[in-house]
């Protein structure tokens, strides 16, 4: 094709920026002597490939060529090659089928993780083996590809084939200096991929090279697969002296583990200010929820009571407890910090913090749970992050581990094993009981709380204190709520915590934020459904998130009077409520009528969705029905948790 047919391809499509080219190749126009004499769009069909440049920000032309081996021996323009290849009137459309820039698989990459995340395994693993497959792809896509699918892997129960995908992608990831040249989180996974198939020489060698490259997580890696208690000691150690914290020792001389954990003694000095006389400090009322935790709960009171912010008081709040849970802490009930509340019926963890809240005296209130350890500094450094930012509120980050130290957990399998801990949450009590305390739910009624109390304060009013070191270990046990199949984890993404998180999210929205009130009733019938389910005449599928779908489900429900009990089945899809202020107003007024009719109600995982007489599932703003075969097939497929993990 002459070069005068090729400029005229290009300028119909439009794709060629002049103005990002000057600034782009500004320094080698002037080195190769390039004048506004010339025309810049023929330097650009001419020399493109020789001197490897893009005609914009969403074109790579070298990734176009390494990943299209026809352009390679084509004459024509890179661009051109694509543009004639690949014809279509919509740019957008045009770029997701070429992915010609790294943007584009970068895109591709996340939006099949996040299938995999809902609950949409094989069509996600799918896209990222075809992603893989690509010749010329940059090294640094093909790792990104990989680690999103070993995660999914490693979801599955396929751990070995996880880890050697990620051997197989990356053979150099051991031996090169740095890590730009993959994903930070690469070689975590690769380690807790290891360490749980018990080849511990491999998680040593991915720990110690994450340690080399100056990150605290390969010395908590390391820490967590030594053989030696010493050893184990000194990398903890590493990672808390390195923040001028306490270093920690072992009770016993023979073993180390959770429950034999201690302080060794004050370490460098600490990157905060305690009160000259605790006596006048602020008061810190410590709630601790405790059901059947003989086992634990001494580990975790022991633990508050060596805090080096002395002026505290610890309520433990017995939620009924069929063990040994109340002889277990009978002996540290001589320390007058200590009390015990002991509930006549079991109402669950969050029930029992609202007890705590009644009893608090203190000026601020903490939780803290009954299976868990923390720092002896993790109390002062959240009141110092108060005071020096002038927020009014705090959290901590914490780490999950076996109870004998050697492992580290995440349910996500995505290499980050510091997260923040809504446990932690402290504020001042006077702010907790405005909001009205927590929701009498069974699970994720902390993170509501906060949703909550940041839409009522603002987001400048919770601080984070050390965000990267874990004040607190959690333990890793397979029977939590987190990790129990209809309240797992995964369900953020798509099941039973997702549609809690829609639900308070709609209501803070509309203003609710304390539990008061005809709106927080509401709220709260709607929080019931999902538990309480009752028979349906008919279910729908749909994507809250979504407004046009919110919109035609209460269009079609204001036409359909004959109806009288519908269940939401939510199907999540990677995508949020765009359009800004206007966009969220008409989603919120469509969702109200959904979530605050009594005849309408949402299901979460199949555990929870009530029998029904007819499927309906929402397409092209209509209500189309579908048979029970094909609705079950939905259900599948847009099923975050349940989907996730029978096939595990």
């Amino acid at each position: 094709m002459e070069l005068h047919h090729q400029r005229r391809v290009l300028e119909d499509s439009g794709q060629f920026n002049a103005s990002w080219f000057r600034w782009r190749y500004g320094d080698l126009l002037a080195e190769i002597g390039f004048d506004e004499t010339q025309s810049i769009t023929d330097l650009f069909l001419e020399q493109a490939v020789t001197l490897d440049l893009d005609p914009c920000r969403h074109f790579d032309t070298s990734l176009y060529l390494a990943t299209h081996p026809a352009a390679q021996h084509s004459p024509l323009n890179p661009l051109v090659h694509s543009l004639l290849q690949y014809p279509a009137a919509d740019h957008t459309e045009r770029l997701a089928r070429v992915r010609c820039h790294k943007d584009d698989w970068q895109h591709e990459i996340r939006e099949a993780a996040w299938q995999i995340r809902i609950g949409q395994r094989s069509d996600g693993e799918a896209r990222l083996r075809a992603v893989l497959a690509q010749p010329g792809l940059p090294f640094s896509l093909q790792a990104l590809a990989a680690l999103a699918l070993a995660t999914a892997l490693d979801l599955s129960g396929a751990t070995q084939e996880a880890l050697t995908l990620l051997l197989d992608t990356c053979p150099d990831a051991l031996d090169t200096e740095g890590c730009d040249a993959f994903p930070s989180r690469y070689l975590p996974l690769m380690g807790q991929l290891a360490l749980k198939l018990g080849q511990r020489d491999l998680a040593k060698r991915c720990f110690d090279r994450q340690s080399k490259n100056g990150d605290i997580m390969g010395h908590l890696g390391l820490a967590c697969c030594a053989d030696q208690q010493a050893e184990t000691l000194g990398h903890l150690n590493l990672v808390f002296e390195s923040a001028g914290l306490q270093s920690l020792s072992s009770q016993s001389a023979e073993q180390l583990t959770l429950d034999t954990l201690c302080a060794a003694g004050p370490g460098a000095e600490p990157p905060f200010e305690q009160p000259d006389n605790q006596a006048d400090a602020p008061l810190v009322s410590i709630i601790m929820p405790a059901f059947n935790a003989a086992r634990t709960i001494t580990t975790a009171v022991r633990s508050l009571l060596a805090q080096s912010y002395r002026n505290i008081e610890i309520i433990v709040v017995d939620d009924a407890s069929t063990d040994s849970t109340r002889q277990a802490i009978q002996p540290l009930l001589a320390d007058p910090r200590l009390q015990l509340i002991p509930l006549g019926e079991n109402q669950g963890a969050y029930a029992a913090r609202n007890a705590g809240l009644e009893t608090a005296s203190g000026a601020y209130v903490t939780t803290h749970d009954a299976d868990d350890w923390s720092h002896p500094d993790k109390l002062a450094l959240q009141l110092a992050e108060i005071g020096a930012n002038g927020c009014r509120a705090s959290m901590s980050a914490w780490l999950r581990v076996e109870d004998s130290l050697n492992g580290m957990r995440n349910w996500l399998s995505t290499g980050r094993y510091v997260v923040k801990n809504h446990s932690s949450f402290l504020a001042k009590r006077k702010d907790v009981a405005a909001l009205g305390g927590w929701l009498p739910l069974r699970i994720a009624a902390d993170s509501d709380l906060i949703e909550r109390f940041l839409a009522r304060y603002g987001a400048e009013s919770l601080a984070i204190a050390l965000p990267d070191i874990p004040l607190s270990f959690a333990r890793a046990d397979v029977t939590s709520l987190t990790n129990t199949k209809s309240t797992h984890a995964a369900t953020k993404a798509a099941g039973l915590r997702r549609n809690i998180a829609e639900i308070s999210w709609f209501w803070i929205e509309m203003g609710v934020t304390d539990q008061s009130g005809e709106g927080a009733r509401l709220r709260w019938t709607a929080l019931e459904d999902l538990f309480n389910p009752s028979p349906a005449d008919l279910l729908i599928f749909a994507d809250l998130s979504d407004p046009e779908e919110v919109e035609a489900i209460a269009d079609a429900l204001l036409t359909r009077p004959e109806t009288r009990d519908v269940a939401i089945f939510p199907v999540t899809r990677p995508h949020k409520v765009q359009g800004g202020p206007e966009a969220i107003r008409r989603f919120c007024q469509a969702a109200g009528f959904l979530i605050s009719n009594p005849r309408v109600r949402l299901c979460s995982t199949s555990d929870f969705a009530p029998p029904h007489n007819g499927a309906f599932q929402v397409a092209n703003r209509t209500i189309s029905p579908v048979s029970l075969e094909e609705a079950r097939m939905i259900a599948r497929q847009s099923l975050g948790s349940e989907a996730l993990l029978s096939e595990a």
